[in-house]
Parts: structure tokens; C-alpha cells; sequence
């Protein structure tokens, strides 16, 4: 009995030590279900800034600026004469003077220059340009180059960011021109053994220098034909043609000057005002360029009155009020600086106008006359 007795505490402590696996076991899947959750927390953070990282990225790759330092480290982004060997971009300042940089060496700072350049020009009327030259044997890494080994036969696509948003970046090949519109990125290829082009979209090469003279010769390559555009001469005798539409079927905010109508000078590639056609333009008194209305890209006619103070260089929205939105009409200015606006047309009814519009003070407020 004294045996039967004592085998019941063994019993027991056996039971007891089960039930204290039992219990052990729960905690050590409850320690296991919490570090499950504070890992996946903290993958989801892990995540969330990762993907904050990449938007700031594209952000930077899209609209970098120098005031922005940690987008653009996000990027290794350089200034290219400071440039790694791992940098994603590099900064290029276009100041007054042109540059050059030799894709075909190890032009930036010793290292290859990345795919990516920022482009930032100073505001004027000069047009610096910056030339990629050796595009079709630009180096892919320090050691190998673009037509050779794994890159034979490749295409290097460049990523080109002008962080300027006024004032467009003139860049060549070294065989032709193109421009960079202000704010704006423009993709272009390099082509291995592609005789060194830098190919982008046709709208954006000119054929001679953006700047330089132009003759008659040129003038289908450079100008390009239009119609249904604006032309005005300032107070200066200088010939401004301003905007329209090209035989490539688009409008046009581009502003054109010549002293005696055979050389010529472009004076803004992209005006701050839309591109547009069949509108009007007159130089104030006071020497003040005016575009007045027109019909924009996507065929609806305009109510907006521009003004520029610097031959056309820079504009600046009038804000006009009561001026009925048009395209075809006139417009002149009076002895006494008074501005009309005669005729035109409108997409509505289709509606014409046989009316007359007047400015007094400098097509800020507009009146009609006539109707």
C-alpha cells in the first residue's frame, strides 16, 4: 500500500510536468506568433520606405534640382566633374561658355559619365551648347565601352533633365542641334556603331546652332515652314515672326528675329504663352509685344493676352478681361496707344464675329465697340 502510495505523486508529477510542456509550448507559440508580428511590422516599414525611396527617385530622375540633396543622393547624383564610378547622374551646369564632354573617354572625373545628365542653363538670351560627342563608343562602365564585348550591338538610352524651367538647354551631337524644353526630360538613344548620334524625337532638333545666323539656303531646314502665324516689327526695326502652325502638323510658341528678313536669330524656342495659330500680335507704344488669342493644339480658341517688355525673349499673362475668345482676327494699335481687335471667328455655331474690341489701358480690359 505504502508503494501504491507513493506511485501516486509520480503519476502526478509526471501529469504535472506534461501539462507544464503543454504550457511551455503555448508560450513559445504565442513568443512565435508576437516576433512574427513585429517582424512583419517591421517589413512593412522596411517596405513603406522603400517605396518612398523609389518615388522620391523618379521624382529626382524627373524634376532633380539643386536645392533638393537628398533626392539626388538617392540618385548619386554628382556635379560631372566630381563624378564616381557608381554615380546614377550627373550634374551638368551649362554656364556662358559651351562644353564639351567625350562619351568615348572617362570624361567624368576620371569615370565613365552616366546615362543621366541634369542640364541647368542660366536664364538669358545666350544659348551655350553642350555637345555629347562619341555617343556610339560612350563607356557603359570604367573599363567597358558601348559596341564592344556584352555591349556589342547595344543601345544606351540617355536620360536628359533640364531642371531650368524658363529657359531651354541647347545640346549637339556634334552633327546636329537639339534643344531640351525648360522643366522638361527628353529620352534619346545611342546606337552602337551609329555613327555617334544622338538620336531624339524630330520636333526638338534645329539644324543650325539655336543663336546663330541663318541665310535663305537654311532657311526650310532651320525656320521650318508655317502658316497662319504673327508677325510684328519692334520699336528697334527688328522683324519679329511669332508662333503658328508647321507642315508637320502642330503649333508653334516659338519667336523669331531678324534685322533685315535674310539673317536670323531664334529669340525663345518655347515662349511661356501656348503654342498656337491664327492669332493676332501688335507692339504697344511703349514697346510692349502683344499675342492676342488664337487657336491652341487641341482646336480651342484662346481668350489670353501675353505681353513681353524684352523684344520676346519673356512673357507674361495680362489676365485679360472681356475679351471674347477668337482666332483669324486683326489687331492694331491706335495713335493714342488705344489696341483693337477686328473679326475673327469661333468653333461655336460656328460663330463669326463682326464686332470690335478695345483696350485702353493696355489690353488689360477689354470693351466692345461694335458687335
Amino acid at each position: 500500500m505504502a508503494q501504491a502510495a507513493g506511485s501516486v505523486p509520480r503519476v502526478h508529477a509526471r501529469m504535472a510536468s506534461a501539462a507544464q510542456i503543454a504550457q511551455a509550448v503555448a508560450k513559445s507559440a504565442l513568443a512565435a506568433a508576437l516576433l512574427g508580428s513585429l517582424v512583419l511590422a517591421v517589413w512593412i516599414v522596411q517596405l513603406d520606405t522603400e517605396i518612398g525611396d523609389l518615388r522620391a527617385a523618379a521624382a529626382a530622375l524627373h524634376g532633380a534640382r539643386r536645392d533638393s540633396p537628398r533626392r539626388l543622393a538617392l540618385l548619386q547624383v554628382e556635379d560631372h566633374s566630381t563624378a564616381a564610378a557608381n554615380s546614377g547622374c550627373v550634374r551638368v551646369d551649362v554656364g556662358s561658355a559651351d562644353l564639351s564632354l567625350e562619351l568615348g573617354t572617362l570624361a567624368c572625373n576620371g569615370h565613365r559619365c552616366p546615362p543621366c545628365f541634369l542640364l541647368n542653363i542660366s536664364v538669358g538670351l545666350t544659348y551655350p551648347v553642350l555637345t555629347l560627342n562619341d555617343c556610339s563608343s560612350m563607356y557603359m562602365t570604367d573599363s567597358a565601352r558601348l559596341g564592344n564585348g556584352a555591349f556589342t550591338g547595344a543601345v544606351q538610352t540617355l536620360q536628359l533633365v533640364n531642371v531650368n524651367t524658363e529657359t531651354p538647354v541647347s545640346l549637339s551631337d556634334g552633327s546636329k542641334y537639339f534643344l531640351v524644353p525648360p522643366g522638361e526630360t527628353v529620352q534619346g538613344t545611342c546606337l552602337a556603331s551609329g555613327a555617334d548620334t544622338v538620336h531624339v524625337p524630330a520636333s526638338l532638333e534645329v539644324h543650325l546652332r539655336p543663336g546663330s545666323t541663318w541665310h535663305p539656303s537654311a532657311l526650310a531646314a532651320t525656320w521650318g515652314p508655317r502658316y497662319h502665324h504673327a508677325v510684328v516689327v519692334r520699336k528697334d526695326g527688328v522683324v519679329l515672326v511669332i508662333g503658328g502652325y508647321d507642315c508637320y502638323g502642330g503649333e508653334l510658341n516659338d519667336v523669331w528675329s531678324s534685322i533685315d528678313g535674310v539673317e536670323w536669330m531664334i529669340v525663345t524656342a518655347f515662349a511661356s504663352w501656348s503654342a498656337r495659330s491664327l492669332h493676332a500680335a501688335v507692339v504697344r507704344l511703349d514697346g510692349a509685344i502683344l499675342v492676342i488669342g488664337g487657336l491652341n493644339s487641341s482646336g480651342n480658341e484662346l481668350d489670353d493676352v501675353w505681353s513681353s517688355h524684352d523684344g520676346g525673349a519673356t512673357w507674361n499673362d495680362l489676365g485679360a478681361t472681356g475679351f471674347d475668345a477668337r482666332h483669324s482676327h486683326s489687331a492694331v494699335v491706335r495713335q493714342d496707344g488705344a489696341i483693337l481687335v477686328m473679326g475673327g471667328a469661333h468653333s461655336n455655331a460656328p460663330k463669326m464675329f463682326g464686332q470690335v474690341q478695345i483696350s485702353e489701358d493696355g489690353g488689360y480690359d477689354w470693351a466692345t465697340l461694335m458687335s
